[in-house]
This record gives C-alpha cells, sequence and structure tokens, in this order.
C-alpha cells in the first residue's frame, strides 16, 4: 500500500468535496490551516489510497479523528461508520 497521494488524485478529491471539509462542511477559505487528504480507514485498518477512501478534511477534523473507523451516536453499543458526505 502506498502512502503516496499524487497531486491529480489530491485534486480530484479536493474538487469532489467542493473545497469543504468532508465532516464538518467548512470551507477551505474559512480556514487558516491548509486542509488535508484523510484515509476515512487508517491504512493501519487495511485502507486504501483510492477515491473511495479519501476525504478532504480540515486539520481540526482530520486530527480529532485520528484513526478512528467509527463513531457511537445514538446507542452506546452501535457503532456509525464515518464516510464521505454526497
Amino acid at each position: 500500500m502506498s502512502r503516496y497521494i499524487s497531486d491529480a488524485l489530491r485534486d480530484f478529491v479536493a474538487k469532489r468535496a467542493m473545497l469543504r471539509c468532508e465532516y464538518c462542511r467548512i470551507h477551505s477559505q474559512s480556514s487558516f490551516f491548509s486542509f488535508h487528504i484523510d484515509h476515512i480507514v487508517s491504512l493501519k485498518h487495511g485502507g486504501l489510497t483510492n477515491t473511495e477512501n479519501l476525504a478532504y478534511t480540515c486539520q481540526i477534523c482530520n486530527i480529532n479523528k485520528g484513526s478512528d473507523i467509527a463513531t457511537f451516536l445514538e446507542k452506546p453499543n452501535t457503532p456509525v461508520r464515518f464516510s464521505i458526505q454526497e
């Protein structure tokens, strides 16, 4: 698995997200910090470097998410998988 994300792939992910964080939806122009390309399912969990597994994220969301792949929103024992908003 490659950790390298090409410029073309970065551009594709950013344009697909309309330059908004795919988690909190803040626009990249509204942030002081540069945006990241995040592996939704991290490499250490077997995630791939492909368009389906990459998200355009603000620095705050990416750092807070870390390598997590789910969260608990409603019922304490029911995980909700992170995914890209369309």
